[in-house]
């Protein structure tokens, strides 16, 4: 299906809008916090809100749609974005339904600085409302059908720069940079 590319782009803000991506927040079980992906400057994206703790909340996250079958063959994704000091999650769901097991890698920011971050699919979790699961099996790259970020127990606001997502067939090192 992805034929030999090495790189697949999932998200890119030059070209696709942050609109893509929706947000779901703890209100859904009751918290305050809140957030969304707004269109960022010279082509970037930003994951941004507050997280409060209040009525048993304490994340925010945002999410987007991936073709089924897309990361097929592919072995890592690599970001490319600009932290606040914080840690976030990037998930992937390979479910049809909303609520269910999702694979999860943390990862610390550094504020202000432009990093490119490589996560081997294999060092994803299995995680459900955040407690990590032993008994669901690894991730398959071929069924998963959603990738969100996520910010939890963390309070106070936040903001994650994001300037692309993509796939990547080999299977790369960890890569830190400053470049833009």
């Amino acid at each position: 299906m992805n034929g030999s590319r090495q790189e697949l782009t999932l998200f890119d803000a030059t070209t696709m809008p942050a609109s893509q991506w929706v947000a779901t927040d703890d209100p859904v079980m009751g918290g305050e916090s809140f957030s969304a992906m707004h269109p960022g400057p010279d082509g970037t994206a930003s994951f941004a809100g507050i997280v409060s703790l209040a009525n048993n909340g304490g994340f925010a996250s945002v999410h987007r749609a991936l073709e089924p079958g897309v990361l097929s063959g592919y072995h890592a994704v690599a970001l490319r974005i600009c932290g606040d000091g914080r840690r976030y999650s990037l998930r992937l769901r390979q479910a049809d339904r909303f609520e269910g097991v999702s694979y999860r890698f943390d990862f610390d920011t550094t504020e202000g600085r432009w990093v490119t971050m490589v996560l081997p699919l294999d060092g994803f979790q299995a995680v459900f409302r955040g407690r990590q699961l032993t008994t669901a099996g690894p991730l398959v790259a071929a069924r998963v059908n959603r990738v969100s970020l996520l910010i939890a127990r963390q309070p106070g606001a936040f903001k994650l720069q994001l300037r692309w997502l993509r796939a990547c067939r080999k299977e790369p090192t960890r890569e830190h940079t400053n470049e833009t």
